[in-house]
This record gives C-alpha cells, sequence and structure tokens, in this order.
C-alpha cells in the first residue's frame, strides 16, 4: 500500500544503528515495520493486504485512565475498519540485511520485549517461537552473510496464563481468555552476530565503597570444558582507559549457574551518586584463551561506581546516610510519547522539582503487556541521578505448586537483566499489596520486630520470600523488598492510608519507629489524607469489602469533611460541588449505585479548591516530623492532584516530529500526542501547571533542606501556642540536610525582644536540634506574637518560618460560688477546683444533692453501671457541671451517640457566651500537654473487616489512636434532635460533636463539659480559663421562660413533634404568653378566623415559628409581610450568632441539604439568613425555618436524605429551645440510674434515627 506522503519504510543497513567490537555486531533492526492483522495461529505468512505499524510499540486501540495511545497505524483498505481494541494477533514483516563480514558468525533475532508469543519465519520458513517477555532465534542456518532475506513475525497477546501453557500445549494456549494491556513488539529487535564458539552473553558490574572493589560477572556460553580461559575488563572514561583487571585462569567446570566473575581492589577518581550521576564508566569485557587471545570482546556496558546498602533503619549511599522522597514512575506504562529517553528525562526533572530523589516503576505486576521497554527510562534515570526501584514479578501470578518450574525464575530473570548494569537501580520491588496485614500500619508495631500475621499473610509472606531468594540468587548485589509488606524481608513497607486521623497524631505516628525501630521504614505510598476521604464510603458496603472501582454509594461530603477545618466557611460551596450532590441525590433516589468517576466532578477532581488548603495543613505539619523522626523513605502519593493545569490550556493533539530515516535505532519513536494522563510530571510544559496550596507545601517540606521550628526536646511534635504574661516556654530550630554535600547553615530567630544566633556545619543524612528558651514579658497584653526564624545555607538557599504564640490575660480568680456538691471520686477534677479557689462538699453517689445549687460531677467519675448521684432536682432548679467522661459513659448509660475522636480543633457556636469569656477561636486548638480522658491507644477488635470498636453495639472500623496530644476535646456528643441542648463548642465531621453543650430542663440544666480541661500533663491557660468560666456560669445561671408548643399542620409534623418528646396542644388551643406557635404546610386551613388573634398575640410578645411556609400561607397566618421564592436550597453560609438570637447554637451544617430540591425561601420583609432558609421578623417575634424535617423520607438506604434530616431534626430542635419550648428526655434518669441489663440507650429519646454502621464518619478503611 502507499504510505502517507513523507512517510517512509527505510530498511537500508548502512542507515541502521550498529554496534561492533572486534568479534561482535549488533544491528538494531526497529522502523517502520509492514504490519497485518492476524488469527490466532500462524498459520502462513501473508501475501498481501500489509499495513504499516513501528517497531518497538504497542498496537493501538487498548487506552484507559493512564495508557495513551500515540503511534499510527498505517492501515490497508483492506482491514481499515477493523476494531484494533479487540485485536489478539498480529503479523510484522520487513527485510533484513545481513553484513557480508558476518561469515563464519553466529547470526541471531533477538527481540527484548515481547507481549506475548512471537512465531518467527525467515524467507516464509517458521524458524523458531519467543515468549513473553523477551527472546532470541539462532538464525544461523536460515540467514546468509552478505545476503537479504524476508522476516515475518506472528505475535499473539496471550495473558500469562497462556504463556505458561504454551511451554506444553500451544494450541490450547491461544484459547486462554485474558487482558493483555500493550500488544505486540513492544522491545529494540536486534539482528546480532557473534562467535560461533566460545562467547559472553551478559556482562555484570558490582561495585562496593565500603571495601574498594569491583567484581565483573559474564554468563558464558559454548565453553570447551577443558580449555583454560580468563576475562579481561577494560574500564574507560569516555575514550581514556582508567583501569584493567584480569581473572585468574578458570574452567568451564568452574562457572556457577553458567556464569563467571572475579573480584579486584579499585578505588576510582569519582563515584556515581544523585548529585554527581555524570560519574559513569564503561567497561568492556573479554574472553580470552589460555594463550591471551581474544575469543569474545562483549560490547561496552555503562555503569557507575557507587554502593547503596542498609545500616540499622536507614540507608546508606556512598558511606553517607540518605533519606529517600519516591514517586512511581508512570512513563513506560503511559505510551511511547513518554517512554522515550528524553521523556522520562523531562519526568525526573519535575519530580526533582518537589524533592523526589526516588522514582519506583509502577508496574506492580510484570505479566504480558504491563508496560513498554524500560531501557531508555533506566538510562535517563542514571544520567539524571535519581535512584529507581525496579519491579520484578508478582509471586501471586504463579503457581507455586509448581515450585521453580512455574516460570517465575525465567521472567525475574528477565528484570534482572533489564536492571543490568544501571548505577540508578538499586532495589527490586516486588509482592505489591499481597502480603501486608491488619496491623502494618499500627504504630506500635511499626519497628522491625513485630510480625503479627494471620494465617492467611503468613502463607503469602512465605510465598514472597521464596520470590525474593530467586531475585536475590539473580542479583545478590541490590535490595529487594515487598511493597506494602508490613514487616518483611529487608524493611518495613506500608500503603499508609489514614483517613482523617488528626494531624497531631499523625506527626506522632512514627514516635516509636524513631526510638524503636530496628528497620528502615518506607510509608510506600502515602495519603493522608487522600481524595476519596472526602466521602463516606469507606471498602464496606453491605457485607462486602470492596476497593476505590467499586460501585457504591459514594456519598461526596466535601463539605462536612472540611467543616472540621474551616467551621461554617465550609458550606460556602462552590457550583460544582453543587452539581455533584444533584447528580448524587438523583441516584440515591432511584436507587442505583455508582463509581467515584461517575460524579460530573469525579471525587478525586482537581477543581474543589477548598481541600488544598487542608491537605496542605498536614504536609506541612506531618512532614516536618517524619524527617525529624527519621522515616527512612516517603512517598507524597497524591502528588498529581496538587498541581492544576492552568486555565484555557489546549488539549489539542499534536503531531511530533519523525526522523523517518533514523527509526533503524533503540528506542520508541511516538508519532502524535492527543489524549494525556494529566499529571505535572508527564504532560504539558512546566508553565502550564499550577500550584496548589498542597504543591506549595510539598516544594517547601519535601526538599533536601528543611529549617522549621518545632515543639521542645522531649515532644517536638507539640503545637501548644496558649501563654501568659512572664511565662517561659521552649521552642527548637531543626535543620535537617538532605542534599548530598555537607553545608553550613546561618541560623537567626527572634521573639520580641528574645533573639538568637546559630552558625551550624551539618554533613549529609544528618539534622541538628537548636533549643530556643523564650519568655513573654511580664507587660504583654493579650494577642498574638510572632516566634520568627531565618536559616541561610551555604547553597545560597534562605528558608524562614513563624511560630504564632498566643498570649492571654491571667485567668481570674472564680468570682461566684455558691453552695457546690461535688461528686469525684477519682480526684481530678477536685484537684482542679482546688487550683482556682472552688470550695465543694464531695459527696457520695447517694447524697441528696437536692439542697445544692450546684452538682458537678468530676471527669471519669461514672461507669456505665455504676452509682451516680440523682439529678432529678435538675427540674427543680439544680444546676448541675458533668466534667469530662469517657464515650462509652456519654454512649451507654446517658444515650448520646459519640466520637472517640481526638479533637484539635473546636469552634465557638456561641461566641459571646459567658462561658467562652476570654477565649477567642485561635484559643480552641491545639492545647499544651496531653489530655487523660481516654488512653493514648485505642483498644481495638480484629474481625473479618479489620480492627473495630463498638459504637452504638454496632460493630465499626477505626484506625489506630496515636497519643492524646494537643487534644481539645477527645470524646464528643453528636447533638440531639430532641431536648433543649445548647451547643457551646462544636466541631468535628459536619460539626455535628459538641465539646461544651448546655442542657436546660425544667428550672435547671446540665452542662457537659467534653472539653478536655482537666488532668491534662501539662496545663494550658485556655483550658484554664474555660474551667473558671464553666463555675462562675453554673453558679451564676438563671433559667429563662419556659414554654409549650401549640401547633397547626399537616400530621406528619405533630407526629415528628411528638417524637421529639412535646406534646403539642392542638390548633385551637388559648394563645399565651407561656406557648410558642408552630405553624407548617396545612395550618392555614387549620387556623382560618384565629389571624387577628395571632396578630395580636405576636404584638404583644408572642412567638411563632413557620416551618416551611411561603409567603401566601404565611402571611395569611401571621400577618407577616415577606417574600419568598421557590428555589433550590442545598447550603448556607453564615457566622454563628450570639446567646441571645433566635438562632443561637445554629451552625450552617445544620441547614445542609444533601437531597436538593425547590423550597420556599425569604426573600423580603425579615432578616434573612442565608439564602433564606431562615429568616427572622424581629418585630413580630418570627422565625422561618424553610427546611421542613419530615418531609425526608430517608427509607430505601437514602444515605443523603438520612443526613438532612438529622440535621434538620436538630435545627428544629435548637429553635424551639431557643423559644423555651422543648420535649421532655429521659436524660436525668439515665444520668442517675445505672444501665440495665439489654438497654440500649442511644435509641431512648434523644435521636429520631436508628443508627448504622454508615452513620458513624470515622469509620475507617486504607485504601
Amino acid at each position: 500500500m502507499e504510505l502517507p506522503k513523507g512517510v517512509r519504510a527505510v530498511w537500508d543497513l548502512d542507515k541502521a544503528h550498529r554496534e561492533a567490537t572486534p568479534t561482535r555486531e549488533r544491528v538494531c533492526i526497529n522502523g517502520l515495520w509492514r504490519w497485518q492483522p492476524a488469527g490466532d495461529a500462524p498459520d502462513a505468512v501473508p501475501a498481501g493486504a500489509w499495513g504499516f505499524f513501528k517497531v518497538p510499540g504497542c498496537w493501538p486501540g487498548i487506552t484507559n485512565y493512564m495508557q495513551k495511545d500515540c503511534q499510527t497505524v498505517h492501515a490497508h483498505p483492506a482491514w481499515r475498519t477493523l476494531s484494533l481494541p479487540e485485536l489478539k494477533a498480529a503479523w510484522y514483516q520487513r527485510e533484513i540485511g545481513v553484513p557480508a563480514d558476518w561469515d563464519g558468525r553466529r547470526i541471531v533475532l533477538r527481540a527484548g520485549y515481547v507481549n506475548s508469543f512471537a512465531t518467527v519465519f525467515i524467507d516464509g520458513k517458521e524458524v523458531g517461537e519467543i515468549r513473553f517477555p523477551w527472546g532470541e532465534i539462532d538464525l544461523t542456518n536460515a540467514c546468509r552473510a552478505g545476503k537479504t532475506h524476508r522476516l515475518s513475525i506472528h505475535v499473539l497477546a496471550l495473558p500469562l496464563k497462556g504463556v505458561m501453557l504454551s511451554y506444553s500445549d500451544s494450541a490450547s494456549s491461544r484459547e486462554v481468555k485474558g487482558s493483555v494491556g500493550r500488544r505486540g513488539l513492544c522491545g529494540d529487535v536486534y539482528l546480532v552476530g557473534e562467535p560461533a564458539g566460545a562467547r559472553i552473553r551478559h556482562t555484570k558490574v558490582d561495585t562496593s565503597v565500603r571495601k574498594w572493589r569491583i567484581t565483573f560477572g559474564a554468563t558464558l556460553e559454548d565453553l570447551n570444558p577443558r580449555a583454560r580461559y580468563r576475562l579481561h575488563a577494560r574500564v574507560m572514561d569516555g575514550v581514556q582507559t582508567v583501569a584493567e583487571f584480569t581473572s585468574e585462569p578458570f574452567r568451564k567446570s568452574a562457572l556457577k549457574d553458567g556464569r563467571a566473575s572475579f573480584a579486584k581492589p579499585w578505588k576510582p577518581d569519582k563515584l556515581w551518586d544523585t548529585h554527581t550521576p555524570e560519574n559513569q564508566y564503561d567497561v568492556q569485557l573479554s574472553l580470552l584463551d589460555a594463550k591471551g587471545n581474544v575469543l569474545d570482546a562483549a560490547l561496552p556496558e555503562r555503569f557507575g561506581f557507587r554502593e547503596f546498602w542498609i545500616e540499622g533503619r536507614d540507608f546508606y549511599l556512598n558511606g553517607t546516610r540518605i533519606y529517600l522522597s519516591g514517586e512511581p514512575i508512570d512513563n513506560a506504562q503511559i505510551g511511547a510519547a513518554w517512554a522515550t529517553y528524553d521523556a522520562v528525562r523531562e519526568t525526573l526533572q519535575r519530580f526533582r522539582s518537589f524533592g523526589i530523589n526516588f522514582v519506583y516503576t509502577h508496574n506492580y505486576g510484570c505479566t504480558p503487556g504491563s508496560h513498554l521497554a524500560f531501557e531508555e527510562e533506566l538510562r535517563a534515570a542514571d544520567d539524571a541521578g535519581m535512584l529507581v526501584s525496579f519491579s520484578q514479578p508478582h509471586f501471586g501470578h504463579y503457581d507455586w505448586d509448581a515450585d521453580d518450574a512455574n516460570g517465575y525464575a525465567r521472567h525475574a530473570e528477565f528484570y534482572a537483566r533489564a536492571a543490568g548494569n544501571h548505577p540508578s537501580v538499586v532495589f527490586y520491588s516486588t509482592s505489591h499489596n499481597a502480603t501486608g496485614y491488619v496491623d502494618d500500619m499500627n504504630p506500635e508495631m511499626i519497628d522491625g520486630v513485630h510480625n503479627p500475621r494471620d494465617a492467611w499473610a503468613a502463607q503469602n509472606a512465605e510465598r514472597a520470600l521464596h520470590a525474593e531468594a530467586i531475585i536475590r540468587r539473580l542479583d545478590p548485589g541490590r535490595i529487594v523488598y515487598h511493597h506494602h509488606s508490613g514487616n518483611l524481608g529487608s524493611m518495613h513497607t506500608v500503603n499508609f492510608y489514614a483517613n482523617w486521623t488528626p494531624i497531631q497524631e499523625m506527626s506522632d505516628w512514627f514516635g516509636h519507629w524513631g526510638t524503636e525501630g530496628v528497620k528502615p521504614l518506607f510509608t510506600c505510598e502515602y495519603s493522608t489524607p487522600f481524595l476519596w476521604d472526602w466521602s463516606m464510603y469507606r471498602g464496606w458496603y453491605r457485607g462486602k469489602r470492596e476497593y476505590g472501582s467499586a460501585p457504591v454509594p459514594w456519598e461526596f461530603c466535601l463539605a462536612e469533611w472540611n467543616a472540621q477545618f474551616d467551621d461554617g466557611a465550609a458550606y460556602d460551596i462552590t457550583p460544582e460541588e453543587k452539581q455533584n450532590l444533584r447528580w448524587e441525590a438523583e441516584q440515591f433516589g432511584a436507587g442505583r449505585i455508582w463509581h467515584r468517576w461517575d460524579y460530573p466532578h469525579k471525587l478525586g477532581a482537581i477543581v474543589f479548591d477548598s481541600r488544598y488548603p487542608i491537605i496542605a495543613a498536614y504536609i506541612s505539619e506531618n512532614w516536618p516530623a517524619f524527617r525529624t523522626w527519621g522515616v527512612s523513605a516517603n512517598s507524597p502519593w497524591e502528588y498529581g492532584a496538587y498541581w492544576r493545569p492552568r486555565r484555557g490550556l489546549r488539549r489539542a493533539r499534536r503531531e511530533l516530529p519523525v526522523d523517518w530515516d533514523s527509526l533503524q535505532r533503540p528506542g520508541l519513536s511516538p508519532d502524535y500526542v492527543h489524549e494525556r494522563y494529566e499529571q505535572m510530571n508527564t504532560a504539558f510544559e512546566p508553565p502550564d501547571w499550577v500550584p496548589t496550596p498542597a504543591a506549595d507545601a510539598v516544594c517547601r517540606y519535601n526538599m533536601p533542606l528543611l529549617a522549621c521550628i518545632a515543639g521542645p526536646r522531649d515532644a517536638f511534635t507539640t503545637r501548644g501556642h496558649n501563654v501568659l504574661p512572664g511565662e517561659a516556654f521552649k521552642k527548637q530550630l531543626i535543620v535537617i540536610n538532605n542534599s548530598r554535600e555537607t553545608v553550613t547553615a546561618e541560623c537567626r530567630w527572634s521573639f520580641g525582644k528574645d533573639s538568637g544566633r546559630a552558625t551550624i556545619t551539618l554533613p549529609t543524612g544528618e539534622q541538628e536540634r537548636i533549643p530556643l528558651s523564650l519568655t513573654v514579658p511580664r507587660t504583654a497584653a493579650p494577642g498574638r506574637r510572632e516566634l520568627t526564624a531565618a536559616v541561610r545555607f551555604s547553597t545560597g538557599e534562605t528558608q524562614t518560618d513563624s511560630f504564632a504564640v498566643d498570649v492571654m490575660a491571667k485567668p481570674r480568680a472564680v468570682r461566684r460560688t455558691r453552695r457546690i456538691a461535688l461528686f469525684d471520686p477519682r480526684g481530678e477534677t477536685a484537684a482542679l477546683l482546688r487550683t482556682m479557689g472552688v470550695r465543694c462538699d464531695a459527696v457520695e453517689a447517694d447524697a441528696d444533692v437536692s439542697a445544692y445549687d450546684l452538682c458537678i460531677i468530676g471527669k471519669n467519675s461514672l461507669t456505665p453501671d455504676g452509682p451516680a448521684p440523682d439529678l432529678a432536682a435538675v427540674r427543680s432548679g439544680l444546676r448541675a457541671i458533668i466534667f469530662e467522661q469517657a464515650g462509652e459513659v456519654l454512649e451507654r448509660r446517658f444515650g448520646f451517640r459519640v466520637a472517640e475522636y481526638g479533637m484539635r480543633r473546636l469552634f465557638r457556636r456561641v461566641p459571646d457566651s459567658p462561658l467562652l469569656a476570654g477565649l477567642d477561636g485561635v484559643h480552641l486548638r491545639d492545647w499544651r500537654g496531653e489530655a487523660t480522658v481516654l488512653p493514648p491507644r485505642l483498644d481495638l477488635d480484629v474481625t473479618e473487616t479489620g480492627h473495630t470498636v463498638r459504637w452504638c453495639d454496632i460493630p465499626v472500623t477505626r484506625a489506630w489512636r496515636c497519643g492524646n496530644r494537643g487534644n481539645v476535646a477527645s470524646a464528643t456528643i453528636e447533638k440531639p434532635a430532641c431536648g433543649d441542648f445548647l451547643p457551646v463548642l462544636d466541631g468535628g465531621y459536619a460539626l455535628q460533636y459538641a465539646a461544651l453543650m448546655e442542657y436546660r430542663e425544667g428550672a435547671g440544666m446540665v452542662l457537659f463539659c467534653q472539653t478536655d480541661v482537666t488532668g491534662r500533663t501539662e496545663g494550658d491557660p485556655a483550658a484554664e480559663t474555660l474551667a473558671r468560666n464553666l463555675i462562675e456560669y453554673a453558679a451564676g445561671w438563671t433559667p429563662s421562660p419556659r414554654r409549650t408548643v401549640i401547633y397547626a399542620g399537616d400530621p406528619a409534623g405533630r407526629a415528628h413533634l411528638e417524637a421529639c418528646g412535646l406534646a403539642p396542644a392542638a390548633p385551637d388551643a388559648e394563645l399565651a404568653a407561656d406557648r410558642v406557635l408552630v405553624v407548617a404546610p396545612g395550618a392555614a386551613r387549620q387556623l382560618a378566623g384565629r389571624a387577628a388573634a395571632i396578630a395580636k398575640w405576636l404584638r404583644a410578645g408572642g412567638h411563632a415559628l413557620a416551618i416551611g411556609l411561603d409567603a401566601r400561607e404565611a402571611n395569611a397566618i401571621l400577618r407577616t409581610k415577606v417574600a419568598t421564592r421557590r428555589a433550590e436550597h442545598i447550603a448556607a453560609c453564615f457566622e454563628p450568632f450570639g446567646a441571645d438570637s433566635p438562632f443561637a447554637g445554629v451552625s450552617p451544617a445544620e441547614v445542609h441539604n444533601r437531597d436538593p430540591r425547590r423550597m420556599p425561601l425569604v426573600t423580603k420583609g425579615a432578616a434573612v439568613v442565608g439564602d433564606g432558609v431562615l429568616a427572622r421578623v424581629r418585630s413580630r417575634n418570627v422565625v422561618f425555618c424553610q427546611l421542613t424535617p419530615w418531609q425526608f423520607d430517608y427509607s430505601r438506604e437514602r444515605m443523603n436524605v438520612k443526613r438532612t434530616f438529622r440535621k434538620a431534626s436538630c435545627l428544629l430542635a435548637r429553635l424551639l429551645g431557643n423559644m423555651g419550648a422543648s420535649g421532655a428526655t429521659r436524660l436525668l434518669e439515665h444520668v442517675s440510674t445505672p444501665l440495665g441489663a439489654g438497654e440500649r440507650r442511644w435509641l431512648d429519646g434523644l435521636y429520631l434515627d436508628v443508627p448504622e454502621e454508615w452513620d458513624d464518619p470515622y469509620r475507617f478503611f486504607r485504601w
């Protein structure tokens, strides 16, 4: 067929890339070959209908999120319409000229990487087969020197099982089903002329810096058993010979596995290193006979003199410690345009821009079609100074009942030879994601000592170690590790996805390893949080474990998870988020399940800007901690999402230049780029990528040099920042050198009048911790001050850091106390009260506390089934404070739903409450010392779903707890939907957990203080201030008027109020000052004729709550003049309200609607909140709430609707409570009464829905 203009198939021998020594030559026969689709069996070489396709390359048609086509098939009209994705076999053909001077040589066809079964023909006659992954055919009897022959190759894309079967039954192997992603001749193809007699097959060079020794090895073939031989090595630097070495004589019988080797002392002038990659040599190995005649001279091999090893828990390169920061390199998986030398060099340069010094090939298996050839990738890594871990076959793909005959060794040998003498390759990785175990992330078991495997994991580990032994036998000079295998082999490796583990705990996570570890630690996939964590799905659905590709109700929860960091601002949601929520609601409504990528904006989409400051916060705190602990190797796994393409970027197809006359050379030749794997290291140009805050954080904290301010020496991860005037405190300036050269650093720091400087010299791989002793001036006014530091390195780089110190007013003495009873068997709260000068009467559980003004129940004084004071007198005016209790008491005894999740950040929901006097928002974060309400480690059960705890008597998965440092609240209460609970401090997922909450009933009240003010290992001024406020507030508290409800509206609304514990009066009940009128849809008919009376009552001070009414109905009933419009409501954003507001205690989370729908939103005639979902007519004491809880039917597994129902129910309870109306609960009885057998108090009157596993947001799943 005729090729397009300018396209040429060039097969001239003179234009081919040729490498030669006096005894052998290699000719590259890559290029544009004839090509056509084929049947599975190579019955006969086709005579016509040839198109063209390049060698090497994989057949187009199979593309996915990563693999992209970039080479053109020039199709023949006879098969132009054939679908290439389904193609299983194809023919290749070209003419080959055999050099005339090859007469007498052995002629070989060598195919560098075949996917997966090739049958070779010369001049139409079958001459042999090549099976995955590579092979060669002896053509000596089929070809003649100086002649031209027609080479035809039939390639069948067989999966691994088919390849293995082909050794015994080639016909049956062709029937094996399976996918082969990259099909065809995917590596270089050579014609080789070599000695027919004794010859060198493979050359290997190993170097040792510790011994200053070089070892040369070679596979030798066709040796005479009676002859004596020597090996001679000539080492060259460019054209200059720098060293020569000759072995002792040996015979064939001395070979081991067909290999001969010898070692000699040598200390070269230069070492290959990550900062000196240009330091490479070439070696030519020759085989000599007994008289010194050259029998064979191998082609030169490039190598670098270097040594990489493990010592204790550290990696060493050329004698100095090196810490690794690694990423998977995808180029050979994406396509030919990305797997060229130049493309890989560009990728590696971009990796270096954010501190990556180590890559690992991303084919987690080495099955047919899993990648293109790696030669250019490895050569680029050598020249860029990038360390590499090279994937070896996965043991799980092989039948180990067949032992070593299963093909594993042959395939592992191929990858060992591909790694060859590349100095960049220092590791082999294998067993990817197959030998981990449930405790491999456990902070107490990451140390290289613990190895708690179950039987399944132990069996896999045994097979993995068998595979490792094979690899080590093939190449003992490189380290083998098992990707994500816990404590197995040379190091502890782990895919580290900790979901929403708190930032502080992540900083402390590797503390045990940092002090007790005996092996290197490699977090080979690290992402906390992971982009998928902004959902509610956690790996299990309907009792089945799934992973990231599962079709499940993912439940996109961007605002809810962001709220734990951003407070109500998280609900200022974007159009993209709204679009996802609308789409998701449609799926829930239709009873569908879906993939994470099915959303209009997939779960991991880069359009959600609000995630990046949160990721940046984790990186900014955790990365310096990991590096200070000395973590051996890390991997900022999701870096690809941290940069985004610039606006207006063109994604058009781009044709690439092709030198058609020069295609007969090693390497891939792409034709175009169209679709791209859009990550900053592989796509577009560097200026096309815009860094997010997460990218900025990686660039700041992952580069070789690091200087940062940290906590004191005994607790460098602590973020405590609240101080008092005149107080002395300690910090550190930590300086880390992971560059490959010694640096000096000029360090300066300043805090007010305190300042200092130091100059340090820091060898590579070392760190220096400079202690800082600082003092707050005695006259310092409350406010924020900055500790600043600047470090100038001898490289010219300067790094700065700052730490905010919040000076607080000294806590004043408690001014008001009355007669106080204290139940505190443990004595911790008594000690706290003594420091405040508060006098109390210690009482026993059976004491009558009704005569007291205030009853205090101390920290952890209660158990689920133990005694407690009777608080029934609260209804008569007693006030009570219940200090911190453990989660099991809150849940099993009190009936709350709880989260035992160490919150280091709380939000003021009622900012002007006297309870928060002297406390700004910044004071409610990262407290000093450790909280002691809960143990520092979580007691977990091991079940089939992983580590679990019981939440509402449901086993739910949990991540480990890593201490309570910095906790502000350790166990918090889910806001109830029944009763008058005013949340004063809240936080966590969807702001749904209260850490300080006021409960009112009758003439009294109870303060639930789950804020960690008691028994801290170190005092914090904010905790002390809050504790004093609690006593003063409770002592001076007076009840507000209580009211009962009159309800008018549909029956569902009445049923809802009754379920909340209210006893609503009929619509015709008398309007009085102690009543609240609640009007809902349907009220107009029931209140016909009462509008004038209602208006008069409202003018006289009556209170009304309108739920879900439009303007017509509201104005008719209440004589207001509001305007409404029917519009979609999803979210609203507003600031917290004051204590006197009817919206006190309401956050944007309570009006978040996960089931988008149109409703009457208030637009005029009232003070509008948000988009009109809430409003207030101040002159009439009328409050509008346009969310109607009972209209959200969450049956049929509609989790999104259930969350909205729960939130709207809390909202309604809070609005009624602010109006003085609340339902009765059994809370006081629960507090006072021990838990009885079989009781499930969390179902008894505080919430309106039955909890399910999916309702617990803190479930854990390691992706």
